[in-house]
């Protein structure tokens, strides 16, 4: 697979963005290219295939408490987790790309004793 292309994989809960790993795979289901660390491997019906989080996550017929939070299936209790919240509160989504300077930058501010300023907002 071209080494330009990215995962297309979807990161984040409140802050949504895409995966910034190189895609190795393609999801059977979906077509969607993929990183090493989100495409699974699912045997069916001694059919092997591979699927991206995303798919294996909603075509996965457990439910959410059925899935163990520490058990190696935990990449898809999560997804499950987001893809509930992202239906059920889409509101309080954002895109990083539209709001990630806002947690990127690092503020220095001068912590100085400024007792002899004369400010109408002394603490």
């Amino acid at each position: 697979m071209d080494q330009n292309i990215k995962c297309q994989e979807k990161l984040g809960l409140f802050l949504v963005d895409d995966c910034p790993a190189v895609a190795t795979e393609q999801c059977a289901n979906c077509n969607k290219n993929v990183c090493k660390n989100h495409i699974f491997r699912q045997n069916e019906n001694g059919k092997d295939q591979k699927l991206c989080l995303t798919c294996k996550a909603v075509l996965d017929p457990r439910l959410t408490s059925k899935i163990e939070l520490y058990s190696p299936d935990r990449s898809v209790w999560r997804k499950k987790m987001m893809n509930r919240f992202h239906t059920e509160y889409p509101f309080l989504v954002t895109m990083a790309s539209q709001y990630g300077a806002l947690f990127d930058t690092v503020l220095f501010t001068d912590f100085s004793d400024h007792s002899g300023d004369t400010s109408s907002f002394d603490s």
